[in-house]
């Protein structure tokens, strides 16, 4: 397990006594990589030692909103300067801070524009802070293009609504110990924005979880955080480390580089990527976009042989419950190569699923219902609406009108030959969701509601 601070302070007098035995405990604890963040000329020197004594710190240099009446032009070239040194990977942290007023309100607006102009020509993100100041700071954003090369709302604190417009914006948000601190909001808030566009911090020295508040806060213990965002989330804490850690490199280039994935675990389910091909272009798939499930990149250059699979399952300790095939493609594309690993796996597994667009009878020519029944135990299929004129929208079958009688057909041949069947909705904005649940109750089968720009 691998976990990243991805916001510290460590260049501060606070650790100037003990930062070796600091360092040693993040390590012990699974934090990997720490990104250090400068806040005015000193720190981004200090900053860039740091990052060049120790392999695994990296830097992001830049001055901070307080700092908006006391810079210079020299501190500005400076920043600009070390801006393309090979480990520093951001700009900031920069934004605005209209609750502690440490300085002129139209002095931050000036800093923020050109530390964003600093991020552009080094084509590297920026590492946002934001306090009080939030239609400011997208309106600057949005002024400057400053989504570019993307970026973090660190120390993040606001809705769900504001975290969907930051990430639209091309931006990420973050949670420090704040997550941990008890009737919180942000822990309601937090379960509605996308685990795919999230990070962790500790913003160390400040911000320790709610087990050390009031003492000084240390890159360990990010894991605190990580462990709240699991249960908010529903997983488990490996899950919370390797989607946040495929973050961090999605932005800033730091941490392992994810490989080709085909079996993946989530909470206590393996899955297995079959293949990337489908029969339907979703409006709401990210297949062809970002194929991303879960801190899982499940982008095949080859669909892998019935060898390759049973060795990437069997790479995994006994523990998982569920076999799903599933990934980024319809897994009927490839009947054969399912029903073999399903056979060869049968009774290693509670139970075996398959996540499908419904359409394996057409893909196939025939009715294969009471083939899977003999080695599957479930089957969920993507509804998505009720009306047939709407399917055609929203999923873009290959067989056109065909589909969603063959759907419908596909799934009461399922329920006949003795499958579980659930049918299931993405519950996207003006989702049909009482319609597929109307049709799933006269099918005879489960319903479930599946939470949009959330998968797996």
């Amino acid at each position: 397990m691998i976990l990243i601070d991805s916001h510290a302070h460590l260049d501060f007098e606070n650790y100037k006594s003990d930062l070796d035995e600091v360092l040693k405990r993040a390590q012990d604890s699974a934090v990997k990589y720490i990104i250090n963040i400068a806040i005015d000329r000193n720190s981004t020197l200090s900053t860039i030692a740091l990052a060049e004594k120790y392999p695994f710190i990296y830097a992001a240099i830049g001055i901070h909103p307080h700092e908006a009446d006391k810079y210079s032009s020299d501190d500005i070239k400076l920043v600009e300067e070390y801006s393309a040194h090979p480990k520093v990977v951001a700009i900031g942290e920069t934004g605005l801070d209209f609750y502690r007023d440490y300085a002129n309100h139209d002095n931050q607006r000036k800093l923020f524009r050109e530390m964003i102009s600093i991020a552009e020509l080094a084509k590297k993100p920026l590492v946002i802070h934001n306090r009080a100041a939030s239609e400011e700071t997208i309106r600057i954003i949005k002024e400057e293009g400053a989504g570019k090369y993307g970026g973090v709302f660190h120390c993040f604190a606001e809705d769900a609504e504001f975290a969907d417009r930051v990430i639209k914006l091309g931006f990420y948000v973050s949670y420090t110990g704040n997550l941990t601190y008890p009737k919180n909001r942000l822990q309601e808030e937090s379960e509605n924005i996308p685990i795919e566009r999230t990070m962790i911090e500790t913003d160390c020295p400040f911000m320790s979880p709610q087990q050390f508040r009031g003492k000084r806060c240390e890159p360990s213990y990010v894991r605190y955080t990580a462990d709240k965002l699991a249960e908010i989330k529903g997983l488990s804490l490996e899950d919370i480390a390797r989607i946040t850690t495929f973050n961090v490199y999605n932005v800033f280039g730091v941490g392992p580089k994810p490989e080709r994935t085909i079996v993946y675990p989530i909470r206590n389910s393996l899955y297995v990527n079959l293949t990337n091909r489908c029969s339907c272009e979703c409006t709401f798939c990210p297949r062809s976009r970002n194929p991303v499930v879960k801190g899982h990149s499940l982008k095949l250059q080859d669909e892998p042989d019935f060898n390759e699979i049973i060795s990437a399952i069997e790479s995994y300790a006994n523990g998982y419950e569920e076999l799903v095939f599933c990934g980024f493609g319809e897994p009927t594309l490839r009947l054969d190569m399912l029903k073999q690993v399903a056979e060869h796996f049968r009774n290693k597994f509670q139970k075996i699923r398959l996540d499908t667009n419904g359409h394996g009878n057409l893909i196939n020519g025939r009715d294969i219902a009471g083939e899977i029944a003999k080695v599957l135990d479930t089957v969920s299929v993507s509804l998505n609406t009720s009306d047939p004129e709407e399917y055609l929208k929203l999923n873009r079958p290959d067989f056109g009108e065909k589909a969603f009688p063959a759907m419908l057909e596909f799934i009461r041949n399922c329920r006949d030959s003795g499958l579980e069947v659930i049918g299931t909705i993405v519950g996207f904005p003006n989702a049909d969701i009482a319609g597929v649940e109307k049709l799933a109750k006269e099918s005879g089968i489960k319903f479930r509601v599946r939470k949009y720009n959330d998968l797996g």
